[in-house]
């Protein structure tokens, strides 16, 4: 039970700090950013 619990306490702690999951959240926000992906217009940023 104790593995469990700090296994997703890592996980947890590791997302605060993951640009990935930031730039994806950023992306999902901006929904002409999110359609233009979904196209395959995307600008190099």
């Amino acid at each position: 039970m104790a593995r469990y619990y700090y296994q997703e306490g890592r996980v947890i702690a590791s997302l605060a700090d993951d640009i990935v999951l930031k730039e994806a959240i950023l992306v999902l926000n901006d929904s002409d950013r999110y359609k233009a992906i979904l196209s395959g217009n995307i600008d190099d940023k």
